[in-house]
């Protein structure tokens, strides 16, 4: 794969447009649009700007075909894992679902935190309010 085209696909995994990225290195989205079609020799400096907006290494955008495996998680990130794939579709695919699992078992996981807090709650009330005694 060619940095271009890495560029493209770092983007897209990220949920950008080419004009958000555009707008980020102050450029036409055209002129940004023919860096990813690979119609413009991109200048270091260019590439240095580039890494920084999607949050990678220069030296990772550059070497990637090597490993055919990078980490596109930002450093903003609040999960503790990252994203590392391969770029075939099969193990993206495999990533994906792997992916929505989690996020379902993330959801059951908030859903029982959000129960037992009502049931701590109200355990609270009645200790702060406890019921009046027939015998009193």
């Amino acid at each position: 794969m060619q940095v271009f085209e890495k560029i493209g696909w770092i983007r897209k995994a990220k949920g950008w447009s080419q004009e958000d990225i555009a707008e980020r290195l102050g450029m036409s989205p055209t002129g940004y649009g023919k860096i990813e079609r690979g119609e413009t020799d991109i200048p270091l400096s260019r590439l240095e700007q580039i890494s920084a907006i999607l949050d990678i290494n220069l030296s990772d955008l550059i070497g990637l075909e090597d490993r055919g495996i990078f980490n596109i998680a930002s450093s903003q990130t609040h999960f503790n894992n990252h994203i590392h794939s391969s770029l075939e579709p099969a193990d993206l695919a495999h990533d994906l679902s792997k992916a929505q699992l989690e996020i379902e078992y993330l959801k059951e996981m908030l859903a029982q935190k959000d129960k037992e807090i009502a049931c701590l709650r109200e355990l609270l009330d009645m200790l702060k309010n406890p019921p009046a005694r027939e015998n009193e």
